[in-house]
């Protein structure tokens, strides 16, 4: 069988002209010797067949020979020697048919095993004949014996030869398998029509015609079906069938249709790779690296990485929002969203808290200094437990009542001690009478106040002093309830 299939195979893959070139070449030397051993071939199954027809012929003149030989013994048997005759002359004819038939049987093996047994059988007849001869009515059977030999070997000689004519047609223009298993695919014609078809389609295939510059391309005299090798990379003009604008890699194959213009034989190829940190593109086997992108490496360190996402963290924060845990496998985004939200609680968490000083109140932790507070109501306590002592003993004395409304100047994490002169008390009432001095806040210039504002007993145990502190800058609006007798 041919193997044209492995040659086309070849022009498939062939990648380079020189290749290309080498591959059409071998195809087109096997078709040729295909289409030379087929035509052989058919030549060789045609003579065989006129062979096994003449030798058909040669066997009915060999039967019709007998049965003259048949005849003419039984002329003969009257007499003796006419027998003996006409029995000689049955045996060379005999002899002579059997040479004939081993002459003819020799296209092919089966012919000539079989053309052997039916000449032993001639001979075999011939010897039947000469012993006959002493008597006519033996002549005559042996003559009779011998005919039907030769006739037997002739109808033999007949279905051999068919046989070889049907073996001729199989493999010259096959039977679709009725001689032969497969035949309609396995004959002279086929593969003759095979190669036909090949060297019709070979008509429009492509012609290497070696390899050159992208500028050379326009002086080469080319027709249709030519084939170059670009041994640069280019970009395509308006000669090109895709138009112009489009970059090729060095090797690209291009070649000139039907209508005048080139065509490339792949479609565009990268001109080049680059990631997205670089500046230039690079060609050839480039490796993209984590930097080349922007990514970072598996050991690499993300201190100059950038995540956008949503902020919930505020510079004012007024309220408290509840965060939701953090899961495995949230994303940046999420995950810093939640922190920022974090971050505007603790925020918030410290303006509630404020901003006061407290080092100086118990051991300057909150604890101590809502410690120290506790100590400063328990004395506030017993402030208000003299006052009301006071107000007992003087039950049967009247207590008159004098107010101020006064804006006081304070300094963050200053304590101010306010004396019933700076709050404006009447200079006409000696402050030696009053009796309690309770501290009321109006305002406070910050919008809220979150300091210390009691009352005290002076060094002379008189209840007419108030201590003012504030966490901040600001001026604290203060009405004081002064109760004298």
């Amino acid at each position: 069988m041919s193997n044209i299939g492995q040659f086309l195979e070849q022009i498939m893959h062939a990648r380079y002209g020189k290749d290309v070139r080498q591959s059409f070449v071998d195809c087109i030397e096997e078709i040729d010797r295909v289409a030379d051993t087929a035509q052989d071939s058919a030549t060789a199954s045609a003579a065989a067949a006129a062979e096994s027809a003449a030798s058909i012929a040669g066997v009915e003149e060999r039967v019709k020979e007998s049965e003259n030989n048949v005849a003419a013994s039984a002329a003969a048997a009257a007499e003796s020697e006419a027998n003996a005759l006409a029995s000689e002359v049955s045996t060379a004819t005999s002899e002579r048919n059997v040479a004939e038939m081993q002459a003819k049987a020799k296209a092919s093996e089966q012919a000539a095993a079989e053309s052997e047994a039916n000449a032993a059988a001639s001979e075999q007849a011939a010897k039947a004949s000469e012993q006959a001869a002493a008597t006519s009515e033996t002549n005559t059977a042996a003559s009779e014996q011998a005919s039907k030999a030769s006739e037997q070997a002739a109808a033999e000689s007949e279905a051999n030869a068919l046989s070889y004519r049907d073996y001729a047609k199989s493999y010259a223009l096959g039977t679709n398998g009725v001689v032969r298993p497969g035949d309609e695919i396995d004959n002279a014609l086929y593969f003759y029509e095979q190669v036909k078809r090949i060297s019709q389609g070979l008509q429009g295939a492509l012609m290497p015609m070696g390899t050159i510059t992208f500028a050379q391309l326009p002086t080469v005299t080319a027709q249709a079906g030519y084939m170059y090798n670009i041994s640069d990379g280019f970009t395509t003009d308006e000669t090109f069938n895709e138009g112009a604008g489009h970059e090729y890699p060095a090797g690209t194959n291009v070649y000139l249709t039907a209508d005048g213009k080139w065509d490339c034989m792949a479609g565009t190829a990268v001109g080049g790779v680059k990631g997205a940190k670089e500046a230039t593109y690079r060609q050839g086997l480039v490796e993209i690296t984590p930097e080349n992108i922007g990514a970072l490496p598996e050991d690499g360190d993300s201190a100059e990485n950038t995540v956008t996402f949503e902020t919930a963290d505020a510079a004012e924060a007024n309220v408290w929002t509840d965060v939701d845990v953090l899961v495995g496998g949230e994303k940046h985004k999420s995950i810093f969203r939640k922190v920022s939200m974090m971050f505007k609680n603790v925020r918030y968490l410290y303006k509630m808290l404020g901003t006061t000083d407290i080092s100086a109140l118990g051991d300057g932790t909150c604890t101590g200094a809502i410690a120290a507070q506790n100590e400063a109501l328990t004395m506030v306590n017993a402030n208000l437990k003299n006052i009301s002592e006071n107000l007992s003993n003087l039950s049967n004395s009247t207590i008159k009542l004098v107010t101020t409304y006064t804006a006081y100047t304070m300094t963050a994490n200053q304590g101010r001690i306010i004396t019933p002169a700076i709050a404006g008390f009447p200079s006409t009432i000696s402050a030696s009478r009053i009796i309690a001095a309770i501290p009321f806040l109006v305002a406070a210039s910050s919008g809220h106040y979150d300091g210390v504002l009691v009352g005290s007993i002076d060094q002379n145990g008189n209840c007419n002093e108030i201590r003012l502190l504030s966490s901040r800058n600001e001026t604290l609006y203060v009405r004081i309830f002064y109760l004298y007798k």
